[in-house]
């Protein structure tokens, strides 16, 4: 026989004898399967230091909060809540957060709310298997706790954080939170398109129209076989090309081409003139490595509040010479800050160099 006590979980008797009182039969049921749901992994002690009115206006608000939706795009609200206007009422800014079940979304709207140094006082969780009729309602029948074909997978997500009054930067905040929550969906839904693309990017090399060393084709291409074995989550990718033209260089920024996080930014700038940029900038893009690194000056939004680091790889004419590529964006793993970095394609081969520029020899203590 296990041993192994079950889960600690919020009592919700108070909170259904209210459901029960205050709607019809039909209704009380659905929502009191909704907060078996909602609630499920709630904190306990969060839980029942609620007052159990606004706990009842809380939960109801959220389920006439989700009741519409168009899964495309992410719904966020936040607001104050006030008893006369939403039936319940709490000491603290209310966010709530309805958008397509996938990876990094919690990360990165918790990533939002501490650049903004907002406190967290509660935050819980659920995902719903929700049936919704062609004006995005959810249909009576619809299963909530069991997938089925018909269902779509809606996460819902409950923030409290300190109280603000300043409308202006709530409206700014929920505008934040939706644009980032898009660059998550945009990430997710091209992740396999990403490391496709990388796949092409080492394929291309098999036909490069110049001369290079087998050596680094091999190791380019066994870097970028290594960035897609779980050692780089891709956030996007965009293509350059150089062109020349009335003896002018220009470097080209292919749109149309754009993935993950590229997909959603517009930029007003899609055509630089080379010998107008940086000279660091100017020898990085036309230098003759195939795989170039760098890291960004921006922290991701997007999962980590790290600076994610690009990975470019080069297309060149036939004389060798520079004419664009592609520029991946993304976080390396946790896996790769243990990793030996002798195992690692192309930092081996630096660090070969430089042992080799020390006098150093592999496996010495000297």
């Amino acid at each position: 026989m296990s041993n192994t006590k079950p889960l600690n979980k919020p009592d919700l008797s108070a909170l259904n004898r209210l459901i029960d009182d205050r709607n019809d039969k039909a209704q009380a049921q659905r929502i009191t399967l909704f907060a078996g749901l909602y609630y499920d992994a709630a904190p306990v002690a969060d839980f029942n230091a609620r007052n159990p009115d606004d706990l009842y206006g809380a939960t109801v608000s959220c389920w006439q909060f989700i009741q519409e939706n168009n899964i495309t795009k992410p719904k966020v609200r936040v607001f104050n809540p006030d008893f006369e206007a939403h039936g319940w009422q709490s000491t603290h800014t209310v966010i709530e957060v309805l958008v397509k079940e996938m990876p990094f979304l919690i990360d990165s709207v918790r990533l939002e709310l501490n650049r903004r140094q907002m406190s967290i006082h509660a935050i819980h969780s659920c995902v719903a298997h929700i049936e919704r009729d062609a004006k995005q309602k959810i249909k009576a029948s619809s299963p909530i706790l069991k997938a089925n074909e018909k269902t779509q997978a809606e996460a819902i997500i409950y923030i409290e954080v300190d109280r603000h009054t300043d409308s202006d930067m709530l409206e700014d905040l929920s505008k934040t939170l939706v644009l980032i929550l898009n660059e998550v969906n945009h990430c997710v839904e091209d992740f396999h398109a990403l490391k496709a693309k990388a796949a092409l990017m080492s394929d291309e090399l098999n036909q490069l129209p110049c001369e290079k060393s087998k050596k680094e084709i091999k190791e380019s291409q066994d870097f970028l076989a290594w960035l897609g074995n779980e050692h780089f989550t891709f956030l996007g990718c965009d293509e350059f090309s150089i062109e020349k033209k009335g003896g002018k260089t220009y470097l080209n920024r292919e749109e149309s081409h754009d993935l993950g996080i590229f997909r959603y930014h517009e930029s007003n700038v899609s055509r630089s003139k080379l010998e107008e940029l940086p000279a660091e900038i100017q020898a990085f893009v036309l230098s003759p490595n195939i795989v170039n690194f760098f890291k960004s000056g921006v922290r991701s939004r997007v999962h980590r509040p790290a600076y994610p680091d690009y990975v470019v790889v080069k297309r060149f004419n036939d004389v060798g010479e520079v004419i664009g590529g592609v520029r991946f964006i993304g976080l390396y793993t946790s896996t790769v800050y243990i990793e030996s970095p002798n195992n690692i394609p192309l930092i081996r081969q630096k660090l070969q160099q430089v042992r080799k520029l020390a006098g150093f020899e592999r496996g010495s203590h000297g």
